[in-house]
């Protein structure tokens, strides 16, 4: 099964005297493609490609989830899954829904829902495998990050975590050629370090 990556947008508000700052758990997502691809054998049934990282697309989920809140002026239990958006107080099934430009190369290689609950928006993606085919095989890099800010003046961002998702196939036959029906994604963890994010 697919990892699921899951994070929220909270704006900043006034309780009491004291102000709770807009918070983000966003990921910064990079994909790239391969020039000059080859494949190599992993374990007795797999291969993977390799060749020189093109990078084609940067985004920052976070923040485009942020922006698309403030926006879009959503009204609490709004929800938006597979291209279809359900709005509260509307009991018809969900109705197509056109996310800003920004989201929907977004959802060129991920499925994307987002729900605002009580006093966030909350969204999960995860990575599209009918994104990725033999001919143009694809390697993500996904890094978490929580910001918090007070507007302008301060912010904090932490750096917590990275993955590398590689594109796995299953071998057709005995070469090194791999099966256009049988690819997987395998999610590598690595260590990462704040000083150089």
């Amino acid at each position: 099964m697919a990892k699921v990556y899951a994070g929220s947008y909270m704006p900043q508000e006034l309780r009491g005297s004291k102000i709770q700052p807009e918070r983000i758990i966003g990921y910064e997502v990079e994909v790239f493609s391969y020039d000059n691809s080859f494949w190599h054998s992993r374990r007795k049934n797999h291969v993977v490609p390799g060749g020189l990282l093109k990078m084609v697309a940067r985004m920052d989920i976070g923040s485009l989830v942020a922006d698309f809140f403030v926006s879009a002026n959503l009204a609490k239990g709004f929800s938006y899954a597979h291209g279809k958006a359900k709005f509260p107080g509307n009991k018809s099934k969900a109705r197509p829904y056109l996310l800003p430009k920004e989201m929907r190369e977004f959802e060129q290689f991920t499925n994307l829902d987002l729900l605002y609950g009580q006093k966030e928006l909350i969204y999960q993606f995860m990575f599209k495998k009918e994104s990725i085919s033999v001919d143009h095989p694809l390697e993500f890099r996904v890094n978490r990050y929580i910001s918090e800010s007070y507007g302008s003046e301060e912010e904090t961002i932490t750096y917590d975590t990275s993955d590398r998702i590689v594109p796995w196939f299953r071998r057709l036959g005995k070469n090194n050629v791999p099966d256009p029906c049988g690819v997987t994604l395998v999610v590598h963890p690595e260590a990462t370090d704040i000083n150089q994010n």
